[in-house]
C-alpha cells in the first residue's frame, strides 16, 4: 500500500471496503471497482510557475534598493535567489492543497475524468461477460470523484443517478472519513445494481474485490 494513502485509509479500512465489496456483489451480477489515486492533473509545471512568480515578485521589491546601495554585490544577489526560489519551489509543488490553488478547477475535472476513463480500460473493467461493471474512480488532490458504468448498465442507470454516490465521497474526503463514504457509496451502488442486475446462479467474481490504489 502506497504510504501517502496511509493518511486516508488505513489497512483495516481497506479490509472494510473489499468487505462491503464482497457483500453487495452478493446480490447482483454487477462488479463494484474502486480506484484511489493521489492526483489526476499534471504539476510538472508548478515548480516553475512558482519560481517565476517568486523572482517577479523579488526583483520588484527589492531590486531598486540593492542596486542603490551595493551594485557589485546585486550581480550576484539575483541568480542565488533563482537558484534559491527554484529548490523552494520544488518542495512547495507536492503540497496538494497548493496543487489545487494553481491548477485552474475546470482543467483539474478534465484531467480527472480523462484519467478516469483511461484507467476504466487499462484496469480491465469494461471487459466483464455481461458488460456489468461499475468503476467508482477517487483523484484525491483534486478532490473529485467519477463513475463510470459499462453499457449495460448505461442503458438502464442514467448517469445523474451516480451524483448522490459522488457527493457522500467527496463530502467524506473533507470530513477525513473516506472509509465512511466508500463503504456507503458502495451499498448505494450495490443495491442500484440488485434492483437491475439481479445475481444469477453462474455468477463468479471476475475482478478483484480489493480496493486499487495508484499514484
Amino acid at each position: 500500500m502506497e504510504k501517502w494513502a496511509l493518511k486516508y485509509l488505513s489497512q483495516s479500512d481497506c479490509a472494510k471496503i473489499s468487505e462491503a465489496i464482497r457483500f453487495n456483489e452478493l446480490k447482483t451480477s454487477g462488479e463494484i471497482v474502486i480506484m484511489l489515486v493521489k492526483k489526476s492533473s499534471s504539476t510538472t509545471h508548478l515548480p516553475l510557475l512558482l519560481t517565476l512568480f517568486c523572482t517577479v515578485l523579488f526583483l520588484y521589491l527589492e531590486i531598486p534598493q540593492i542596486i542603490h546601495k551595493n551594485l557589485f554585490w546585486s550581480q550576484w544577489l539575483s541568480p542565488i535567489c533563482i537558484l534559491l526560489f527554484y529548490g523552494i519551489s520544488h518542495f512547495l509543488a507536492k503540497s496538494l492543497l497548493l496543487q489545487r490553488f494553481l491548477i485552474a478547477k475546470n482543467e483539474r475535472a478534465e484531467q480527472v475524468f480523462y484519467r478516469a476513463q483511461r484507467e476504466f480500460y487499462s484496469s480491465g473493467v469494461n471487459k466483464t461477460k455481461r458488460s456489468t461493471a461499475i468503476l467508482i474512480f477517487i483523484s484525491l488532490m483534486e478532490r473529485q470523484v467519477v463513475l463510470l458504468a459499462d453499457e449495460s448498465i448505461n442503458s438502464k442507470i442514467p448517469q445523474s443517478t451516480w451524483q448522490q454516490g459522488i457527493q457522500i465521497i467527496i463530502n467524506s474526503i473533507k470530513n477525513h472519513q473516506l472509509e465512511n463514504g466508500l463503504i456507503e457509496t458502495t451499498h448505494l451502488v450495490g443495491d442500484l445494481l440488485a434492483f437491475h442486475f439481479p445475481q444469477l446462479k453462474e455468477d463468479e467474481n471476475e475482478i478483484s474485490n480489493d480496493i486499487i490504489i495508484k499514484n
